[in-house]
């Protein structure tokens, strides 16, 4: 029992590198929030979110890529069914796209950082 109280611990608890956040891992799939090249082409990064089922509170923190810092609020449970929810929030100048994402258990989905070129 005690055993498998620390194995849930150690799951849980977040490790940070400057560009991704992990969760620990179930059968091998960590659960993480990564900020990397960008997919899609307007797009100076893309901010990726594969949730499993390893979190236990929300939380705040930074990630960097590409000389670009982006805060990521995570939210823990955020409805019924125990989706998770990112908001992205970059530095003046660039744009979330889309800026909030709710993600199921086992589900992944991505926020693109687009440079602003408006007025």
């Amino acid at each position: 029992m005690i055993r498998l109280a620390a194995l849930s611990a150690l799951m849980a608890t977040p490790s940070l590198a400057d560009g991704k956040r992990v969760w620990g891992q179930i059968a091998g799939n960590p659960s993480y929030v990564e900020m990397a090249e960008p997919t899609h082409p307007a797009a100076i990064a893309t901010v990726t979110f594969q949730n499993t089922e390893v979190h236990s509170e929300g939380d705040v923190f930074d990630l960097t890529w590409g000389g670009v810092t982006v805060s990521v609020l995570f939210e823990f449970n955020v409805d019924a069914i125990g989706s998770e929810r990112v908001t992205v929030t970059p530095p003046e100048g660039y744009v979330a796209f889309p800026p909030s994402i709710t993600v199921r258990e086992s589900s992944t989905d991505v926020v693109h950082i687009i440079k602003w070129e408006g007025a």
